[in-house]
């Protein structure tokens, strides 16, 4: 019986299912992309729907509503895991790294002096961690700790100050 509908029209019997979880799940930013994900969820209900199984409507509110949280779950622990060059403070811009040294890297006293001198050297230097790990005499996982703890503290002052 449901695969007798077309899509589109069972696409508007759901819309305002969908548009109503967009709204309670507050995603008015995404809202295009997240309808267009709600809406493939929707399109694939249709195509797995066995009717020996129950009734379609509920197992199509299931499949968008699992859909709609998998991708708000994605995009959270990816925010969580990656930080945005928009959100870093500016710095004066400064022809000689060691003088930035001085004037950037003053405010930066909760940073230890390795997670310093990685920021100093990868991203000031651009150097790779093989080249840092060799001149410190340490190994390449040392250098990747010193990274990973220096971007968790600037993670975490950004969100303090914003």
């Amino acid at each position: 019986m449901i695969r007798a509908c077309s899509f589109e029209d069972i696409a508007t019997r759901f819309d305002p299912l969908i548009k109503k979880w967009l709204i309670s799940y507050q995603q008015l930013r995404d809202y295009d992309e997240m309808y267009q994900i709600a809406l493939i969820a929707l399109w694939e209900a249709v195509q797995q729907f066995d009717p020996k199984k129950g009734a379609f409507p509920a197992y199509a509110a299931l499949m968008v509503r699992g859909k709609l949280l998998t991708e708000i779950k994605r995009k959270k622990r990816y925010a969580s895991r990656h930080l945005f060059f928009e959100t870093f403070p500016e710095f004066p811009i400064v022809q000689e790294v060691d003088t930035l040294e001085v004037g950037a890297f003053q405010y930066m006293t909760w940073l230890s002096d390795r997670e310093r001198l990685w920021i100093k050297e990868a991203v000031l230097r651009d150097k790779e961690t093989a080249i840092i790990a060799a001149e410190q005499g340490v190994t390449m996982d040392t250098v990747r700790s010193w990274k990973k703890a220096a971007l968790a503290k600037l993670k975490k002052r950004l969100k303090t100050e914003a």
